[in-house]
């Protein structure tokens, strides 16, 4: 089963687009802890990314993340709901080149990406789906 999250806009207060319904993170960050789990990975990964291309003098206008939670559909049978793999899609509109090195610096400095990083995949994308 796949569980997928897209967040846009600013880093500090992104939007997010969950199966259709939108709201702002901080909103969802109430909503309990699970949402703050799933939440805070994109999260942490589009200020990181935001940040670094704001300290190399990258202009990016517009930044997404899609992410995609891969569930163990063994365990979730058993109403167990484990995160086997996440694939992190980042767009950033800026050249190729940079959005590779940005996301290179991504996975070398975002603290969440370090501490998970046999279970995260990021992947620079040229175009959001």
């Amino acid at each position: 089963m796949e569980f997928i999250i897209n967040l846009y806009g600013n880093s500090e207060n992104p939007q997010v687009e969950i199966y259709g319904k939108k709201s702002t993170i901080n909103e969802l960050y109430k909503e309990g802890p699970l949402y703050a789990f799933l939440l805070s990975i994109p999260h942490c990964i589009i200020t990181m990314f935001q940040h670094i291309a704001k300290k190399d003098g990258i202009q990016i206008k517009t930044c997404r993340v899609k992410s995609t939670y891969y569930l163990d559909d063994t365990l979730l049978l058993q109403g167990k709901y484990v995160i086997k793999s996440i694939k992190i899609e980042l767009y950033g509109d800026c050249e190729k080149d940079e959005l590779n090195e940005l996301v290179e610096k991504v996975k070398q400095n975002c603290p969440i990406y370090l501490s998970l990083k046999d279970k995260i995949q990021v992947l620079p994308m040229l175009s959001f789906a």
